[in-house]
């Protein structure tokens, strides 16, 4: 009996105009109101809050996060977002709080760790990542693409400005700052403002742009770091003749009286589509002169013209400028500062308490503004301008409690897992999320479990088709579902979608529609089996054809053959073409694929519009070394991008039927370049690895930790890595897909060689790189034809187990075969082959004697079953006869039963002159085929001989005969020596007494001394005779 312990590694198989405005509904105002703000969303009340490990088991945290997406789309009828923190959000954030009297409600210790990670005591400046961005700016002439709001400049003064409202001005230089702040004035001229970064003779000419945004925060910084301007007169001169030269002073323009934000009317150096002169820009020129105590140096008269011509007197609203296409989308911003610079220049041709009135009676449900009447998109900046505004002219002042109560609440959206604060609200949730859940929902088979048709109205929302300039059609998705399709953008341009290119500072490309959202879209709808419904409303060859038509085909143009996010005219394609990057051609290939698989097109290859080109772009971007193989990212060094471009680079080389790599290589880039530390790394070394079927072993002891150390218990999400800087939603899926997609390493122990009717026990454990316990929707089973399921049981320790009886049927005889199926919810996710050699408790004997001109056959049976020797009364013996190797009878044994044993008995003739071969056989249920008792072989050899005659005698002179007889009684598993028959029928029937020789027993034979003295008796007497 021996106890088998194996382990053994099996796959796993888990398994841009419609206008369709954002709904937030009044039942989620319900749930504020009776809720209160902390669980309005999954971040909770401020608390000290550090990041640390989970106690809870892998598996459950898992199974808290479907629980909690849920929840979500339950409650916001889809899932919300978490958005990246930003030092610009978070003082917007402190500012609103503490206008309206909550400062004390945050948590200092939160905002100061935060503010100061970006922080660098070398240069004394703050660096975060729309800084970084703001790096990257391309300024592309023609086209927007200046990053308002975020420049070096404006991201210290954010953060210095955050920490003098949290008294932490301690933390820094004060000095510095001041010193770093000036650096940014651009001293060209007698009349110049500030840049935003510190000012270089040689830095581009967009980039030594002066602007009175930059101005203005520089100028309020200043003021609150110095004890007074006197050292600086001449600076401060300088900046009022500035202000001063932007004033329009054209009175045959309706603009007149109103200030630019720049000397350069061709460069927007605020937001996309605000035309100046406007209000905003006339408000950092105004409050800036304020601040500096110089504000009659300027044309107050004007100035008043310019606001008296913006105001709506039967509506009592101000116009942010005087642009007819921008009527009503910015009138709430305009409206908050014209009251704002009335209150400043002593304008009263207004009614100032209708037009608060007519601020406070158009907030959302959430209880904040967005930009204007016709706009519901909103953002963090829109409550942010209005209610400073409000605040400097101290309204606030007069505003209901519970107003001010509802507008906190609200800022609570944009709170974030670190108690810090994003630019946009949690519950602009993104397509890419939509899709990351859906794919874990999907993964994890609980597809059903989700609000299906709500998440298809959803989804459906962010798609649009339009006709775009230049002629280009497009029919695609947008990055957000719930946008308003009117004004498909944000004011304050956030990273997640404003970041349109790759550079060395941020490297990440990031937009606000295109095939990568498409992507996405599409294969949701396909995983909530709605792709169907999506089809027969919009037509999904509209789609295709925006997508193929996305594909650059100009061989003068840089990256020929690779695909841009959507469709260019053909003016723009020479810009566009220096802005692909690879994963734009990898989405393209997805959509492609999708679509013509399920519209049954064909090859999808076939679909492009230039194949060829198409290989050559790909096979370009390699990079190929005597060790290594890997994309080459010229932009970047980064790992993770390098190695998810690698796995972009391989799926579309087998999409083509075109990989050829050497993937060994492969193989050593992802052994040299592994960080069990960061969860994005990991998943695109085993996405590698699983698409090209490499024998990659992780190490569990580093895997298996690393999902309590990378989660936010606060959020229910996961940190990208463990310096938790930073969450990412996507991590959930990449989780989800791993932990049930992984090779499973199951370790099983059972007895594998036991009697029929005696009892087994199975004991098996598994895990992978991430789970070791699947939780209680997960099952073992053993599974085999004659046995049908064995169902183990789970036991604490995350094992399963289960002790059963091998039944005494003769389906489990000679052996059962059969599979441990492992199972999460209806889904094998692993399987373990059994084989168990059963055998019978049975004795046989058997003998043969001679008797005249007969053998007598002689076999006793006795069979074992429960717990009882009996009698096998439905077996039959039988005895084949071969003479001369030739298969000559078949003789069944006759049969008597007595208590515990049956006998059996057959006499058989032979003839002593012929080489005679007997095998006898038992078949019974337990032995259909045959099981090989003993055989007989007698083998006659005569010598030559002679006759010599003495006399009348006649003497016997030589007789010389040879005989050889041998029995044998065969073990189980002897193989019989083969003869020839003489026809394929004999051949067959020897060959089956050859073969089932299979069970252990008793034999009892005569011996060969015995056979030999019967034989020359028989021998002889007939010689005689």
């Amino acid at each position: 009996m021996l106890i088998r312990k194996k382990k053994i590694w099996v796959i796993l198989v888990i398994g841009f105009l419609s206008i369709n405005t954002l709904n937030i509904t009044i039942e989620l105002n319900q749930v504020r109101r009776d809720s209160g703000y902390s669980q309005l969303y999954h971040i909770k009340e401020p608390e000290n809050f550090t990041p640390k490990a989970s106690a809870s088991q892998n598996f459950e945290i898992i199974n808290e996060i479907f629980t909690s997406k849920l929840a979500d789309f339950a409650a916001y009828n889809q899932f919300p977002e978490t958005y990246k923190p930003s030092i610009q959000a978070t003082y917007y954030a402190l500012y609103i709080l503490d206008a309206l009297g909550y400062i004390d409600q945050i948590n200092p210790q939160d905002i100061t760790n935060y503010i100061m990670r970006y922080y660098d005591p070398e240069s004394h400046i703050f660096m975060d990542e729309y800084a970084y961005r703001y790096l990257d700016d391309t300024f592309s002439t023609g086209y927007y693409r200046y990053y308002t709001y975020s420049s070096i400049l404006e991201i210290n003064c954010y953060a210095i400005l955050s920490l003098i409202l949290i008294d932490r001005l301690d933390l820094i230089d004060i000095q510095d700052a001041i010193d770093f702040i000036w650096s940014c004035l651009n001293p060209e001229n007698s009349t110049n403002g500030f840049i935003g970064q510190p000012y270089e003779p040689n830095l581009r000419y967009d980039y030594n742009l002066a602007s009175m945004d930059n101005t203005y925060f520089a100028v309020q910084t200043l003021d609150l770091l110095m004890e007074d301007w006197t050292a600086y007169s001449t600076e401060k001169a300088r900046i009022v003749e500035f202000i001063n030269s932007l004033q329009c002073i054209d009175s045959d323009l309706i603009r007149f009286g109103g200030f630019w934000n720049d000397r350069d009317e061709d460069h927007q150096s605020l937001e996309p589509m605000h035309y100046e002169p406007s209000l905003l820009s006339s408000f950092y020129c105004i409050k800036s002169l304020e601040i500096l105590d110089l504000l009659e140096t300027i044309r107050i008269n004007d100035f008043h013209e310019f606001l008296a011509a913006l105001y709506d007197e039967s509506l009592f609203k101000f116009q942010m400028n005087d642009h007819t296409i921008m009527k009503n989308r910015l009138d709430f911003i305009g409206t908050a500062l014209a009251i704002s610079l009335a209150n400043t220049t002593g304008f009263t041709s207004y009614n100032q308490e209708q037009c608060s009135n007519y601020l406070l009676n158009n907030r959302n449900t959430l209880g904040l503004w967005s930009a204007g009447i016709d706009i519901s998109n909103y953002e963090l900046i829109d409550t942010f301008q209005i209610i400073r505004a409000l605040n400097e002219c101290h309204l606030l002042d007069s505003v209901d409690p519970q107003v001010k109560n509802e507008i906190r609440n609200g800022i609570s959206f944009f709170r974030t897992y670190n108690n810090n604060y994003a630019l946009l609200s949690h519950y602009y949730g993104s397509m890419q999320t939509i899709n990351s859940i859906t794919n874990a929902f999907h993964l994890h088979d609980k597809i059903a479990d989700l609000e299906i048709p709500q998440l298809y109205d959803h989804i459906r929302k962010g798609y649009l088709s339009l006709m775009l300039s230049g002629g280009i059609e497009f029919s695609g998705f947008l990055a957000i579902p719930d946008i308003d399709q009117c004004s498909v953008s944000f004011r304050s341009l956030p990273l997640e979608y404003f970041s349109w290119w790759f550079y060395p500072h941020l490297n990440e490309t990031n937009s606000f529609n295109g095939n990568k959202y498409t992507y996405f879209a599409l294969d949701s709808l396909k995983k909530i089996f709605k792709l169907d419904d999506f089809h027969l409303q919009y037509d999904l060859m509209n789609v295709l054809t925006t997508v193929l038509n996305s594909q650059l085909v100009n061989s003068s143009y840089k990256n020929y053959g690779g695909f841009m996010n959507r469709p260019y005219p053909s003016y723009r394609l020479e810009r566009e073409s220096e802005r692909i990057v690879f994963e734009y051609s990898y989405y393209a290939v997805r959509i492609i694929e999708l679509i013509a698989d399920y519209l049954d097109l064909g090859d999808f290859s076939e679909l492009l519009t230039n194949k060829v080109a198409f290989i050559d772009y790909i096979e370009d971007q390699i990079a190929e070394t005597s060790q290594y193989i890997h994309i080459n990212l010229t932009y970047t060094s980064n790992t993770e991008l390098i190695l998810e471009n690698t796995y972009y680079m391989i799926y579309m080389l087998k999409a083509l039927n075109l990989y050829y790599l050497n993937s060994q290589k492969i193989h050593n880039y992802l052994l040299a370049n592994i960080d069990y530390g960061n969860i994005k790394n990991l998943y695109y070394c085993y996405k590698i690895s699983q698409l090209i079927d490499l024998e990659f072993q992780f190490n569990f002891i580093l895997t298996q930790p690393l999902i309590q150390q990378l989660y936010c218990d606060q959020c229910d999400e996961f940190y990208v890595d463990t310096s938790h800087s930073r969450i990412s939603q996507e991590a959930f899926m990449w989780i989800a897909e791993m932990a049930l997609d992984h090779e499973l390493e199951i370790e099983c122990q059972y007895i594998d060689t036991l009697k029929l009717g005696s009892l087994n026990n199975i004991y098996c454990c598994f895990r992978n790189m991430f789970l070791d316990d699947f939780g209680p929707e997960s099952s073992a089973r053993f599974e085999s034809e004659p046995l049908g399921t064995v169902e183990l049981e789970h036991q604490e320790n995350g094992a399963y187990t289960m002790e059963f009886l091998i039944p005494e049927d003769p389906a489990c005889y000679p052996c059962i075969d059969g599979v441990l199926n492992i199972r999460y919810r209806s889904k094998v996710i692993g399987t373990y082959p059994i084989h168990l050699d059963t055998h019978l408790d049975q004795n046989i004997e058997h003998n043969m004697k001679q008797e005249e001109r007969f053998l007598r056959f002689e076999v006793n049976i006795s069979r074992k079953l429960n717990s009882v020797y009996q009698p096998v009364s439905n077996s039959v013996v039988e005895l084949e006869i071969f003479k001369n190797n030739e298969y000559l009878d078949t003789k069944n044994f006759s049969r008597t039963d007595y208590t515990n044993f049956s006998r059996f008995v057959l006499s058989s003739p032979y003839n002593a002159n012929y080489s005679m071969f007997y095998n006898v056989t038992l078949i019974d249920n337990y032995h259909p085929q045959g099981l090989h008792i003993f055989e007989y072989e007698i083998i006659l050899e005569v010598e030559p001989f002679s006759l010599r005659l003495n006399g009348p005698v006649v003497a016997l002179f030589g007789v010389g005969i040879s005989t050889l007889v041998v029995g044998s009684s065969v073990k189980l598993g002897r193989k019989i020596k083969s003869r020839k028959a003489g026809n394929e029928e004999q051949e067959e029937v020897k060959e089956r007494s050859q073969k089932n020789k299979k069970d252990k027993g008793k034999n009892i034979e005569p011996s060969a001394q015995e056979q030999l003295d019967s034989l020359q008796e028989s021998l002889f007497g007939n010689y005689e005779s």
